[in-house]
């Protein structure tokens, strides 16, 4: 059995073409990490399979993170201590600029998503797997002064700011937690994820 039908073994996207389809993909992006779809896919016709697949209306992030999920779990139960380490990258598709659902990024003139995954990771540094991950893109806006920024953000809801990523995991793990009664999990965090609606959480 490969590494990918072990860790996706329970997946189930509606369709046998697409399970299949899917743990191959895993095996040739598994296989070769560093090279875009079409070189790992090594042939048009492949290439071609994989970008319908992805645009399938039953392959999303969920349905792909389900089984991963699962495998992660069943990992955790084997360590007495868990971290759960968050934090948030950026995707830069600046080159994409035909593209509909990306914004900027780092920089106005950049564009991408940002994502913010759970990782779960032993005190050892040993990575268990993905827990969940959100992803985003940022609304193009006009250029805001520091303080039109400041009086701004105090009128927003937390609900409706980036910085409710953090609680939003924060509340992950606690659900995670009722999975792994026997493990202890810490939630790891930089300082960006100091905001009173966190502790109060």
């Amino acid at each position: 059995m490969s590494w990918a039908a072990g860790e996706m073994k329970t997946i189930n996207l509606g369709d046998k073409r697409l399970n299949e389809r899917l743990l191959s993909l895993f095996d040739k992006l598994g296989n070769s990490p560093n090279l875009s779809i079409p070189a790992a896919c090594g042939g048009w016709h492949e290439t071609k399979a994989a970008y319908r697949f992805f645009d399938h209306e039953k392959v999303t992030t969920e349905s792909i993170l389900a089984p991963h999920i699962e495998s992660t779990l069943a990992r955790m139960k084997q360590h007495l201590v868990v971290l759960l380490l968050q934090d948030t990258t950026t995707l830069n598709f600046t080159g994409q600029k035909e593209w509909e659902d990306i914004g900027p990024i780092n920089h106005e003139k950049h564009l991408g998503l940002l994502l913010h995954p759970i990782l779960a990771v032993t005190p050892e540094r040993l990575c268990l797997g993905v827990l969940d991950t959100y992803h985003w893109a940022r609304e193009k806006v006009r250029h805001r002064t520091a303080r039109e920024k400041s009086r701004d953000n105090h009128k927003i809801p937390l609900e409706e700011k980036e910085s409710h990523r953090w609680l939003k995991a924060y509340r992950k793990a606690n659900e995670v937690a009722l999975q792994v009664p026997d493990t202890m999990l810490i939630t790891v965090a930089d300082r960006e994820a100091d905001i009173y609606d966190l502790y109060h959480g």
